[in-house]
């Protein structure tokens, strides 16, 4: 009866991590050590990837930080720059 639940798993709901051990539960064949350090290596892969697609996000959310900061800065010297021009009566727009 118990085969016969495990049968009943939706495989096209699982993930590629699933998968390989599960086919082998499911066939009734014993899990290989091969197919444990396949998953084992698939598992460290994403947590490698995962590290940096976090690290790649800090970064340029530095750069972005960075970046708004400038526009800032030029921003404000821009208006700065127009107030004192027009105090000279030379008319700059500065929108």
């Amino acid at each position: 009866m118990a085969a016969a639940k495990i049968a009943a798993v939706d495989f096209n709901k699982m993930t590629s991590l699933d998968r390989p051990a599960c086919g082998h539960i499911c066939s009734g064949k014993p899990i290989e050590g091969s197919a444990v350090s396949r998953v084992r290596l698939q598992l460290e892969d994403a947590e490698l990837a995962t590290a940096a697609a976090v690290k790649a996000r800090k970064a340029m959310e530095m750069e972005l930080q960075d970046l708004q900061s400038q526009f800032e800065a030029l921003s404000k010297s821009k208006q700065e720059v127009g107030i004192c021009v027009c105090g000279l009566d030379i008319c700059l727009e500065t929108s």
